[in-house]
């Protein structure tokens, strides 16, 4: 496959990689390519501009890799595009004076990190304090533990994840034994913090929904933000259908969709048992959003109607044209203060970081403070249950 030497836009670079080799086998070319486009990103080291458009190439690179689940050459890729951005700042003239302008704090810099990333980077902070406790430069360690000295520094900034051994070794040459089993739980944890769908699916719908029947059970007080659908405790049957259906075609699974909204149904069962308490939030929009025929969206409003009534049931539902305390863009669960659920397209993201988990939760006491409860939010379901039938057959 022949080397990148072009500054594309994401776009265009997914189309590059998919005609270069289009059986799709983009992850092996992901790993070789990291190098080449390194070295078409610094075409000229001395100018600014040589710099942003590298760093736009690399963290391109680094999304495309993310996709066909490179993650760690995907962390690297991001890494270099967040230093090549800082550099090219740090240099481009200012607008008022015409002379180039030092990194401040306020100095934009792009968001090239995720949670799993930001957890990643926090891990190699401690490493690199457990180091310098030590007395070790990077490079007296590696050679303490017999690494190339670039692992010590990919490790301490993030690029990639330790394994566990990793850590053993390295805290045993710090002389920091003491803190072996910490870290190990929290490699652990970022381990766990991102799940591929299709990987999880591979079992099928069905099991996709039975195994989160522990978490379920064992939570007390669930606090609930979609955006789009209705939450799948309070889903119809043929609603649920509909949804699964879409999945099943989309990520081309086996059909197991009449299995699967059977034990969603039954998972439902943890609103009539126990003391457990739901906070739900959703936008007007999830009224209006069309699943299924007009009979599946009718019976699914009737089903929020009636769930309202549950004592240990409160719906809020933010109106679209209401005053909003918080500009949330994705769905989340909470589940007591154990932990956050994040569902995106690929991946479920599990976030269970304390300080984390406090600023969801303070996202959701704001989603609350915008949305209209009891005989206001009655109203915005019936008006779109009218709706329904007054549109044209």
């Amino acid at each position: 496959m022949a080397p990148l030497r072009v500054k594309p836009g994401v776009s265009d670079l997914a189309r590059y990689v998919s005609l270069q080799d289009p059986a799709g086998d983009w992850q092996p070319w992901c790993k070789k390519q990291l190098p080449d486009c390194r070295e078409a990103s610094v075409l000229s080291p001395a100018r600014a501009g040589d710099r942003l458009a590298g760093a736009e190439v690399l963290n391109n690179l680094g999304e495309v890799q993310h996709m066909t689940g490179d993650y760690q050459a995907a962390a690297a890729s991001q890494q270099l595009a967040l230093r090549l951005h800082s550099q090219a700042r740090a240099w481009l003239p200012s607008r008022r004076h015409g002379r180039p302008r030092s990194r401040t704090a306020s100095t934009p810099l792009p968001n090239l990190t995720t949670p799993v990333q930001q957890a990643r980077e926090a891990l190699g902070a401690r490493l690199r304090e457990i180091r310098k406790d030590a007395n070790l430069t990077g490079r007296a360690l590696a050679s303490a533990m017999g690494w190339h000295f670039t692992k010590v520094s990919k490790l301490e900034n993030g690029a990639r994840s330790p394994s566990e051994h990793d850590i053993r070794t390295w805290c045993s040459a710090c002389g920091a034994a003491a803190q072996i089993p910490d870290l190990i739980a929290t490699v652990r944890h970022i381990e766990a913090m991102y799940h591929e769908y299709r990987r999880q699916m591979q079992a099928g719908l069905k099991h996709l929904q039975e195994s989160s029947v522990p978490l379920y059970e064992r939570t007390s007080l669930f606090r609930i933000y979609e955006n789009t659908v209705v939450p799948g405790l309070f889903t119809t049957a043929e609603y649920g259908a509909a949804i699964f259906r879409f999945w099943a075609d989309f990520m081309d699974l086996p059909d197991d969709v009449d299995a699967a909204v059977e034990a969603r149904m039954d998972r439902q069962r943890v609103l009539y048992t126990g003391d457990r308490r739901f906070l739900v939030v959703i936008e007007e929009q999830v009224l209006r959003t069309r699943v299924g025929d007009e009979d599946v969206m009718a019976g699914q409003l009737d089903r929020l109607l009636a769930v309202m009534s549950l004592p240990r049931v409160s719906i809020g539902i933010i109106p679209s044209a209401g005053e909003r305390h918080s500009l949330t863009q994705g769905s989340f669960w909470l589940f007591d203060d154990s932990r956050v659920r994040v569902e995106t397209v690929s991946a479920s993201l599990t976030i269970t970081q304390p300080r984390d988990i406090a600023l969801y939760a303070r996202v959701f006491e704001r989603l609350q403070r915008s949305g209209v409860h009891g005989r206001a939010a009655r109203q915005l379901i019936s008006r779109a249950l009218g709706d329904l039938s007054d549109e044209p057959e």
